[in-house]
């Protein structure tokens, strides 16, 4: 649904580092300390605000897959530097396991703790009841789909310093039409090549990829208006019971070194219906855009 950056590549993308850096100067949303909002804004270690959509009317009217541009929560001169040093974590489940329990570990703040396993991620655990392979090791998917609330979105950036420091993955946010954040790609920096385009990025280390969700109204002819909770970049709507409250599970995969303390939709078995039909069933098929799940 939109097309593919290789994190192996050793050719670039851009013609060097400058040309990056200028880049990412020309569309960055440069702001002071002041004007910073605690639930709807963070600041990148590149002191880039980044912030998310409270208009309703502005997310029920966006599009699926609008990125105006995608701009990274770090220097591209930081990331080359430690992708060639090396000493990235290199199980995206332990990485997984670390942002989740930042967020889990959040008291009295509903908002900005809500971050769930999403999409294929759903079948893996309920199908295979696995994330690898466990004869090989190796992924069953090229990637980590989660669900975050917006706020969590906005907590999620927060963390990148530490994600950094800890783990060598750094972040980059897809921002829409109307200067918000909508979804996040976390990725190792061993191996990435940064680039503003904004793609699926595949490699040995499969990258999380954080949909952000947005809770609107929605008419539609057999129930009236009702709450919903959007995908705001696959364009996806869930009834809002659907998707509140998480559960939450502990799960014990071979691809980690630890348990994860994962989140689930409230009926995720609907979830997976309403967007793969019979998940039982293992097929090439991928979530679609624009569903209404009621």
């Amino acid at each position: 649904l939109y097309g593919t950056i290789s994190i192996e590549s050793e050719v670039s993308l851009v013609t060097n580092v400058t040309d990056i850096d200028n880049h990412v100067r020309e569309v960055s949303l440069v702001t002071t300390v002041a004007d910073i909002d605690h639930h709807v804004s963070f600041v990148s270690a590149k002191n880039e605000s980044f912030r998310i959509s409270t208009d309703m009317d502005h997310n029920v009217k966006l599009p699926p897959f609008q990125a105006k541009k995608v701009m990274y929560l770090r220097k591209n001169t930081d990331i080359i530097t430690r992708g060639k040093a090396g000493n990235c974590t290199s199980s995206s489940l332990d990485v997984l396991a670390w942002i989740m329990n930042a967020v889990n570990n959040v008291k009295n703040d509903t908002k900005s703790s809500t971050l769930m396993i999403a999409y294929g991620g759903l079948i893996h655990i309920h199908r295979e009841k696995e994330f690898v392979h466990k004869t090989t090791g190796q992924y069953i998917d090229d990637d980590i789909d989660l669900w975050a609330s917006l706020e969590t979105l906005v907590r999620v950036g927060r963390l990148e310093p530490e994600l950094f420091k800890q783990h060598g993955w750094t972040i980059r946010a897809f921002i829409d039409s109307g200067n918000y954040v909508t979804f996040l790609q976390v990725m190792a920096v061993c191996g990435h090549t940064p680039s503003p385009t904004a793609a699926k990025l595949t490699g040995k280390i499969p990258a999380i990829e954080i949909y952000g969700v947005a809770k609107v109204q929605k008419s539609i002819k057999s129930l009236g208006t009702s709450s919903f909770a959007k995908d705001l970049w696959q364009g996806n709507y869930f009834s809002e019971s659907m998707f509140y409250p998480p559960k939450k599970i502990d799960f014990i995969t071979a691809g980690a070194s630890q348990t994860l303390h994962l989140q689930l939709p409230n009926k995720v078995v609907r979830v997976m219906a309403c967007v793969y039909g019979n998940w039982k069933v293992p097929s090439g098929k991928h979530a679609s855009k624009s569903l209404v799940c009621p």
